[in-house]
């Protein structure tokens, strides 16, 4: 296996790697292609060669392989996505999933490193303050500018070094925790180094010290003002099935409280999961090739017809102002009516629209550009 780290300057010898590599079925791994966006475009070139020549065994050994790593970036080649097996790699979804999975990541899942500290008690439960910390700062990211300013990507090596720093100022100061340089190295250095907005410095600092502190070496400290999440009682033997019992449980689906916000907060989250996910499915999505036009047009009459027929009829606003007269008990009887007005509104429009659509596309009418967006998003899907 061929491996290299792109960068400056390391296109040429990723080149030279592929080439030879596809002669002797080699694996090469390309490392960091985010870091090399000029040279994309070569390596869609490379890719789209290799596709041509795939069936020549004289030209591409069998046994070869390519593999790419790479962060979240525009950049990257949509054909070279759209045609390779893809893999991601994500943070759980949810805190207790969260919790539950920085347990594996490594030095925290060796029993030397969990269990090898000279004070235990403390280091575990600090550890676990460093695990929850880890997992809040991820979960705030969902809630959009409500939890950070910018969508910082805090990942496992932040974890890792900080976990490891923690064991050695605890060993190394048995007596008194040098609280103020662990909060220092993890919140300053380790996690603060992503941040570059002042106040999303502070809302770290400030989470940091309260799930990192003396009062988290007490059992029972609550982490969120219902007392749902505490700091769970350990002792100098306790292992990982302690922490995953702990951990199991906690609700599925974490409250805001536990991130120090407002209930309806929640309702951001949502509506921020619900445009990702939908954006994700549009980003996939392919466009049809050309000299269909034709079946487009024929397609797109038929949805509007179809769409049409299923639109129900203008409702009856005086028939409702009977069965549903004002009354000053009733207040929902007006609330009713004027609501239907506005789905009659609605119904106008809809039904105009595509009437107006149809005869666009055969040449009765001109097509605005309202029309064209609509139909373009028919056209989509």
């Amino acid at each position: 296996m061929r491996s290299i780290s792109l960068g400056k300057g390391q296109g040429i010898k990723a080149e030279g790697f592929i080439k030879d590599a596809l002669k002797v079925g080699d694996w090469v791994v390309l490392q960091n292609c985010h870091l090399a966006a000029k040279w994309l475009g070569t390596l869609e070139k490379i890719c789209e060669d290799l596709r041509e020549n795939g069936q020549d065994l004289t030209k591409v050994n069998r046994d070869f392989r390519l593999w790419l790593t790479s962060y979240p970036t525009d950049e990257f080649p949509v054909a070279v996505l759209q045609n390779g097996v893809k893999m991601t790699n994500e943070a759980p979804k949810g805190l207790r999933n969260n919790l539950k999975n920085s347990f594996t990541v490594s030095p925290i899942a060796e029993p030397e490193f969990f269990n090898g500290s000279s004070m235990p008690i403390k280091f575990k439960k600090l550890l676990f303050g460093l695990l929850f910390f880890h997992a809040v700062i991820q979960e705030r990211r969902l809630y959009g500018p409500l939890g950070w300013t910018n969508r910082y990507e805090f990942n496992e090596p932040d974890l890792r070094i900080s976990a490891q720093q923690l064991n050695i100022f605890i060993n190394e100061y048995p007596d008194k925790t040098p609280f103020d340089a662990i909060h220092y190295c993890i919140g300053e250095c380790n996690y603060g180094g992503r941040v570059t907005d002042g106040k999303d410095r502070v809302t770290l600092m400030c989470l940091l010290q309260t799930y990192i502190c003396d009062k988290t070496l007490v059992d029972g400290y609550k982490f969120s003002p219902s007392g749902l999440y505490f700091s769970p009682e350990i002792t100098a033997t306790s292992d990982y099935d302690e922490y995953t019992a702990y951990c199991n449980s906690l609700p599925q689906f974490p409250e805001p409280e536990v991130f120090g916000m407002h209930a309806n907060a929640a309702i951001t989250k949502e509506i921020n999961e619900t445009n990702d996910t939908l954006g994700a499915i549009l980003s996939t999505m392919q466009a049809g090739g050309g000299g269909a036009n034709a079946n487009q047009e024929a397609v797109i009459i038929a949805l509007a017809n179809s769409i049409i027929e299923d639109v129900p009829a203008e409702f009856d606003i005086r028939q409702a102002e009977k069965d549903y007269p004002v009354d000053y008990n009733q207040s929902m009887n007006t609330v009713l009516t004027q609501e239907l007005a506005r789905f009659n509104l609605l119904i106008k429009t809809i039904k105009s629209s595509l009437k107006d659509m149809k005869r666009a596309i055969v040449g009765e009418i001109l097509m605005s550009a309202d029309l064209e967006d609509a139909m373009i998003a028919m056209a989509d899907g």
